[in-house]
């Protein structure tokens, strides 16, 4: 099929639900238009769940590579990527994935033979802005 093209703040996607609740003889409906807008202008909530697919995708492919296809470089590289994605994010709710993320970039470096290279790398823990809530 030809590619579409979509113009911001048109309709992405046009959604309607309906449904009828047990004991009720008339249908709940509802609707919704879900626009194209700029990654500047997206919700947090969108900008988060595309940076938890990511890292879905990245932590995939990054275990089959490395388990699966013996490729060390290319997990490392998928690894990197996504540690530089979610250290770029600034979204302290993604702590936990962050750390997480960098653990096993810092332990595939080593196994691709680039533990040198990121000897000097700041731990995710170091982050002074980060704070839990707690105090």
């Amino acid at each position: 099929m030809p590619s579409r093209r979509y113009l911001e703040g048109t309709p992405l996607a046009s959604l309607r639900l309906s449904y009828r609740e047990t004991g009720r003889d008339e249908a709940t409906t509802s609707s919704l238009e879900l626009p194209l807008v700029t990654q500047a202008d997206a919700s947090v909530g969108l900008k988060r769940g595309r940076l938890l697919v990511s890292e879905y995708l990245a932590l995939k492919g990054a275990m089959t590579a490395h388990l699966t296809e013996n490729d060390q470089e290319k997990a490392y590289r998928l690894l990197g990527d996504l540690h530089g994605l979610l250290a770029s994010a600034h979204d302290h709710s993604l702590h936990r994935e962050q750390q997480t993320v960098d653990g096993l970039f810092q332990a595939m470096s080593r196994l691709a033979g680039h533990g040198a290279e990121i000897a000097a790398a700041e731990p995710v823990d170091a982050d002074p802005s980060f704070t839990t809530g707690a105090e």
